[in-house]
C-alpha cells in the first residue's frame, strides 16, 4: 500500500530537517515487507506548473530520473526513498518536492509508546525509547484531536513530554478515552504508534493501591452525593434561620467546615 499525506505534522518535522518547506507539495508513506519477492511500490508524480508548455525534469539527489510533467516513481528499501525533485529546464530552479518515506511492515517495536500520570489532575507524562541514537531522529507527538508538538531532541535514548487533558474534571467519570499518537522519522524512514487510556487507568495512585476502575467509581460518585447532601443541609439552615444571628455564626461555621472537607476532597485527588 502507498499512503499519501499531506498533513501539517508531517511537514513540520520535514521543515525542520533543512528542507524547503514551501516548495513540498506531497509526502508520501510506502509500507515495504522487505523481502526479495515484494515488487517496488509504483507511484505516479505530477508535477504542478502553471505554465503547461513549460519543459521539466526530475532529479533526485544528482541522479536524473526522467523528464516532462509526471514520472512514474519505483520504491521498495531505503536508497529510493527521499526527495524528488522537479525542475525547470529552462531555467533549473526547482518547482516542487514530492518526498517518499518508507515505513516496515514487520518493524519489530523499536519505539513504543506509554502514559503515566501521577494523580487525577488531568496532567499525565508520555515517554517512548528507541534503539536508535541516530541525531537525524525527528518526534512528533499529539492527541488526536489536538495539536503535534515537535521533538527533535538528539543523541538519547528516552524521551518523555508532559501533556493535560484539556476541561477534565476529576469527579466526573471519563465516557471517552485519550488518544495519543506519536511519529517518529529518521531520515526516510517513518514509523507511527498510538495510546489509548483512561486518566483512571493510568494513575499512579489507582496502580499503587490497586484499586479496580468500579472501586474508584464508586468513591467518586459517594463523595459526589456526600457533597450535594451536605450542600443541600447548609441551605436549608442559611433560609431558615437567616434571621438569627446566633444561628449565622452556626452557618458560618459550618459552611468553613464544608469548604475544608470539600478542600480535603480535591487535595486528594491531586496527590
Amino acid at each position: 500500500n502507498c499512503h499519501l499525506y499531506c498533513s501539517a505534522f508531517i511537514l513540520l518535522i520535514l521543515a525542520g530537517a533543512n528542507m524547503s518547506f514551501f516548495a513540498i507539495s506531497e509526502v508520501y508513506v510506502i509500507e515495504s515487507e522487505w523481502n526479495d519477492e515484494t515488487p517496488a511500490k509504483k507511484v505516479k508524480l505530477t508535477c504542478n506548473t502553471a505554465d503547461e508548455a513549460l519543459p521539466v525534469y526530475w532529479k533526485k539527489g544528482t541522479e536524473l530520473k526522467g523528464t516532462g510533467k509526471t514520472l512514474i516513481a519505483e520504491v521498495k528499501e531505503f536508497p529510493d526513498a527521499g526527495n524528488y525533485t522537479c525542475l525547470s529546464a529552462k531555467t533549473h530552479e526547482i518547482i516542487s518536492y514530492s518526498f517518499f518515506l518508507i515505513t516496515k511492515v514487520d518493524s519489530n517495536g523499536k519505539t513504543f509508546l506509554k502514559c503515566e500520570a501521577k494523580n487525577y489532575s488531568g496532567i499525565f507524562t508520555c515517554s517512548w525509547m528507541t534503539e536508535n541514537e541516530s541525531p537525524s531522529v525527528k518526534f512528533t507527538i499529539r492527541s488526536l484531536k489536538g495539536s503535534p508538538v515537535a521533538r527533535t531532541d538528539q543523541s538519547v535514548t528516552e524521551y518523555t513530554t508532559q501533556c493535560q487533558k484539556e476541561n477534565y474534571c476529576p469527579f466526573a467519570e471519563e465516557h471517552q478515552p485519550t488518544e495519543m499518537f506519536l511519529e517518529v522519522i529518521d531520515e526516510v524512514e517513518y514509523e507511527n504508534y498510538t495510546s489509548s487510556f483512561f486518566i483512571r487507568d493510568i494513575s499512579e495512585y489507582t496502580r499503587n493501591h490497586h484499586y479496580s476502575v468500579s472501586y474508584i467509581r464508586a468513591i467518586f460518585i459517594f463523595q459526589l452525593r456526600v457533597l450535594e447532601m451536605f450542600t443541600a443541609a447548609l441551605f436549608q439552615l442559611f433560609v431558615v434561620n437567616a434571621a438569627h444571628h446566633r444561628q449565622l455564626k452556626v452557618f458560618n461555621s459550618s459552611t468553613a467546615v464544608y469548604l475544608t472537607f470539600q478542600r480535603a476532597i480535591e487535595n486528594w485527588f491531586h496527590t
